[in-house]
């Protein structure tokens, strides 16, 4: 089944395709990762007062700003039509 295949006139073609999906779906599980991240470390500290949950909080969603903004910078309003 594997050299059929591969014998396909595309097979290159097909190889990155689904490395761009995998790229893809790997980068939307860290983003989705982030946020649930960061709404349990301040639920964390909503219960415990312990300050250290309020940094960690804090910290994980300005990574979550930075992937999201550098996810958004390639869509401008020209692109959405």
């Amino acid at each position: 089944m594997l050299e059929q295949w591969l014998s396909y006139p595309a097979t290159p073609d097909r190889v990155l395709s689904m490395i761009g999906i995998e790229i893809h779906w790997v980068i939307l599980q860290y983003t989705l990762g982030l946020s649930f991240l960061a709404v349990v470390a301040e639920v964390i500290w909503l219960k415990t007062k312990k300050e250290d949950w309020l940094k960690i909080a804090r910290t994980i969603a300005k990574g979550f700003i930075i992937v999201l903004r550098l996810g958004l910078q390639r869509v401008q309003p020209q692109n959405l039509a």
